[in-house]
């Protein structure tokens, strides 16, 4: 499993793909996560509050029950992935694209974004 502090030493190094990771239940809250690519990873359950996830990619990813309370999304594109009962409570969605996505029982509850597609 990757954790909090693995992801950190990860991302000094400069790595921004993360193929077939497991992050599930990690606390990953507050980080800078812009423009990383996330690939075929285990989310499940992972907390992500107020992340800077701006122009991230989630492709063919297990995420449900992820917390994105107060999360950037801001042009984040979201591809055939489960986000089945993710938390976007107050997210800033503006320009993020779900495509191909699960997202029964998602909370968008005060959620903003314009052009969210």
């Amino acid at each position: 499993m990757i954790d909090r502090t693995e992801l950190t030493k990860r991302l000094a190094a400069g790595e921004r793909v993360f193929t077939d990771g497991e992050f599930a239940g990690a606390d990953l809250a507050r980080l800078d996560l812009s423009e990383c690519r996330f690939e075929n990873c285990n989310l499940r359950g992972a907390n992500l509050t107020g992340a800077n996830l701006s122009e991230t990619r989630f492709q063919r990813c297990q995420a449900a029950a992820m917390k994105l309370r107060g999360a950037d999304l801001a042009d984040a594109v979201i591809e055939t992935s489960d986000f089945t009962t993710a938390d976007f409570t107050g997210a800033r969605i503006g320009s993020a694209g779900f495509q191909g996505c699960r997202l029964s029982g998602a909370n968008f509850t005060e959620a903003t974004g314009i052009d969210f597609a």
